[in-house]
């Protein structure tokens, strides 16, 4: 047992997740709904209706627990969108204690995941620059990324991304960034609902980023064409979440705060949550670890809640079997990276995945751009850089989503990843070696997934185009 393994006279931080989970409960109240009414509610309405009905869920399963803690005197809490709950100084005896309870399904303490990090010169930008708006009228180049991902040509033909909503849950943004600051929810000076900075962030007030990896990721989704032509989707609006601070490191119940930020905003504090301002699409850029279930509740209920979660798959490769978590799970949307030439990167995770229960066989889900990708940095208001990585792969397929989800606003996360599957770029580099007895040219593989992520193709699949 987790407690065995303790000095007597420590405390320690832990998570206990309880056996019943708001997955599933979210799951049913979905299905009584639909019952119900006949029909499900619209998006807002029914994120609104799921959180409420998890609230008294959740109050209800962990009341023995934090009962416990409030009678010994310890500093314990509980998420509504994940049935677990976290103490910062629990005790050996009340570990043991807990577990005798029955209504715990497994503990972990607070570890930290991190950001997947640009693969070149450990981390540090390829090319890092300052670049002046351009003056009126002068063409501005598009990044690669845009013209093989067809989302330059569909921007040229009006198609944007305007009315969809994104969250990047990462080191935060440098809001004030002259590609970032027209495309944020929050415009000028309203932070709340748009914003929080949990934990090792320091809650800071208004979006920072003392890393610049968010800030390259949030660019590649929503940057606007000021000076370089960097987003996907510039006519999206983003929202973000810091659950990695400035160092690149990930502690779990910063990253459960931020999830849950996904399904239901709140304010910069975290106090009156607000459904209505959920994102449309939560894209992740961090991970660690093969089939690690810490976040599997609380993604569930995102996908319940029809919020479209993307994961960048790792920089694992080029060996088969080298996908990590969450990235793993059946819940979320796995991205790989290629180059320029359509090529997989060398250091792209691949399938297949651990083969558990939970988790899929199939990795990555699609693949997306993501060497030498070049996007808004954090050093200053017109700063940019290039990197590569799985990380910066991740952001293209999550502004495909704002995409589709700009040209159809109904559209469900099954009927998003079906257009996906469908409509992907299967012309990739048949060069590297295959993984898991699939040959590249057969598609889904576990090097590309369904291929290459493809705008024009995906808005016509949904009565669009370019």
């Amino acid at each position: 047992m987790y407690a065995n393994s303790l000095d007597e006279h420590r405390t320690t931080e832990v998570f206990f997740h309880l056996e019943n989970k708001c997955g599933d409960a979210a799951r049913q109240h979905k299905a009584d709904l639909l019952e119900s009414n006949g029909e499900l509610p619209m998006k807002k309405l029914l994120r609104v209706s799921i959180h409420d009905h998890l609230v008294e869920f959740t109050k209800h399963e962990q009341a023995p627990i934090l009962a416990k803690a409030t009678e010994q005197g310890l500093e314990c809490r509980g998420f509504w969108a994940s049935n677990t709950v976290y103490c910062a100084d629990a005790t050996p005896e009340f570990i043991r204690e807990t577990m005798r309870q029955g209504l715990v399904r497994k503990i972990n303490g607070n570890r930290e995941y991190s950001i997947i990090d640009s693969t070149e010169n450990g981390g540090v930008p390829e090319n890092v620059f300052h670049k002046s708006a351009v003056e009126d009228g002068s063409m501005v180049e598009p990044e690669y990324g845009l013209e093989l991902t067809q989302s330059w040509e569909a921007q040229q033909a009006g198609n944007d991304g305007t009315g969809a909503v994104i969250c990047t849950v990462d080191t935060g943004v440098r809001w004030t960034h002259e590609a970032l600051i027209g495309s944020y929810r929050g415009g000028t000076e309203d932070h709340d609902w748009n914003w929080v900075g949990p934990g090792s962030s320091g809650n800071p007030p208004e979006p920072q980023d003392g890393n610049g990896h968010g800030t390259h990721c949030t660019g590649t989704i929503v940057g606007q064409p000021v000076s370089v032509g960097i987003g996907v989707a510039p006519g999206a609006q983003w929202i973000a979440a810091a659950g990695c601070n400035p160092f690149g490191s990930c502690p779990t119940l910063d990253l459960m705060e931020s999830l849950e930020f996904c399904g239901c905003p709140t304010r910069t504090d975290g106090t009156l949550p607000d459904c209505t301002q959920a994102p449309d699409v939560c894209s992740n850029s961090w991970g660690g670890g093969q089939g690690t279930s810490t976040f599997w509740d609380v993604l569930a209920v995102l996908r319940e809640e029809e919020v479209a979660t993307f994961f960048a798959s790792g920089n694992s490769g080029s060996s088969c079997g080298s996908s990590n978590s969450p990235s793993d799970s059946e819940l979320v949307i796995a991205v790989g990276a290629s180059d320029s030439n359509n090529v997989i990167a060398g250091f792209s995770s691949r399938g297949p995945g651990v083969g558990i229960p939970g988790t899929l066989e199939e990795q990555p889900f699609i693949t997306a751009p993501g060497v030498s990708t070049v996007s808004s940095f954090n050093g200053a208001d017109n700063q940019y850089a290039s990197l590569s990585g799985t990380s910066m792969a991740c952001p293209h397929a999550a502004g495909w989503a704002a995409q589709m989800i700009a040209q159809d606003p109904t559209i469900t996360v099954d009927e998003l990843k079906a257009v996906m599957a469908d409509t992907g770029f299967q012309g990739m580099s048949t060069t590297p070696p295959p993984c898991g007895g699939i040959p590249n040219d057969v598609y889904p593989n576990m090097v590309y997934g369904h291929g290459l992520v493809q705008v024009c193709d995906g808005l016509a699949a949904l009565g669009g185009g370019c």
